[in-house]
């Protein structure tokens, strides 16, 4: 092989040139990328957009599968930043060049996930009956790819206040990560224990929330500590326990965590509202005007 590669005639200048080119444009892209995904994991979500947004500008030298990637990761920065429209827009371009492949059934699992995301989130409740047997079935018997297909049925019927569902979503999600423990069962617990607390199952509640606390102090994840102490206060025997309650809520608006600050703020001040206590509604409806604020700033395009 060696012989013929060095009797293959001498390639054009502007060939070698191109090549080079396309080898730099490659490599500008890689590191935009890689920042990017360094900062998304570490919840930086306004930095890892701002390196996702000058990778794109490089996106047409890389390979088709290449940029599904760079889509799907993209769609979860917006979806994070609670930028939806453009989150779902990227997120369908994924799916679209990952689906017919079945190597990447994992990522087209992710993807289908993602939009289900999008979907409970924007209360668009018009995924198909089967949808979620669509996303097992492309999960391919693969159990920790099938227990994020659960997690997210979980979710979407947690959206919908149809909680027994939502229940048995994640008590089945939890059972295949028994051999994966890690982050993913950590929020996996959190959200059962929610679902518990909503359900007056307190003792069962209680049982999922200390298991998920303990795991998320040793790992260190800010978004679960702060759902657990949120929880704790919220879900308090002798009523809501106000003082936990905004000790939660500021840890996350300290790490900049807006969209799980969105999400609680409005659990509370659903609370008061129902309690008809306009006073402190009012209060945390300034506040989630301010959170959403920060999250359209920070999905803004430059």
């Amino acid at each position: 092989m060696t012989r013929e590669v060095l009797n293959e005639p001498v390639q054009p200048k502007t060939f070698i040139e191109d090549a080079i080119r396309e080898s730099d444009t490659a490599i500008q892209y890689l590191g935009y990328y890689v920042k990017g995904f360094s900062d998304f994991s570490n919840e930086r979500y306004s930095q890892a957009l701002e390196s996702f947004i000058q990778a794109e500008r490089l996106l047409s030298n890389i390979n088709p599968l290449e940029q599904a990637d760079f889509y799907l990761r993209t769609s979860a920065c917006y979806y994070r930043l609670s930028q939806y429209p453009l989150a779902l827009a990227y997120a369908k371009e994924a799916q679209r060049i990952f689906k017919p492949s079945k190597k990447h059934y994992r990522q087209t699992v992710n993807t289908m996930v993602l939009i289900s995301g999008i979907k409970q989130d924007t209360f668009t409740f018009d995924l198909p009956n089967k949808y979620f047997d669509d996303c097992l079935m492309h999960a391919a018997d693969d159990s920790y790819t099938e227990s994020i297909v659960f997690r997210a049925k979980g979710l979407y019927f947690m959206k919908q206040e149809k909680l027994h569902i939502s229940k048995r979503a994640f008590e089945n999600a939890l059972k295949l990560q028994i051999n994966h423990r890690g982050t993913l069962s950590i929020k996996t617990e959190c959200d059962l224990a929610y679902v518990c607390f909503k359900l007056d199952f307190h003792t069962e509640g209680i049982h999922y929330l200390n298991n998920a606390r303990h795991q998320a102090e040793q790992a260190g994840l800010i978004e679960q500590i702060s759902r657990c102490m949120f929880m704790e206060g919220f879900f308090h025997p002798n009523g809501l326990n106000q003082e936990q309650v905004d000790q939660s809520l500021e840890m996350l608006s300290s790490h900049g965590l807006h969209y799980d600050l969105g999400e609680l703020v409005r659990e509370v001040r659903l609370h008061y509202v129902n309690d008809e206590d306009f006073h402190t509604a009012h209060k945390y409806s300034s506040m989630l005007l301010e959170t959403i604020s920060d999250q359209q700033k920070e999905g803004i395009l430059t």
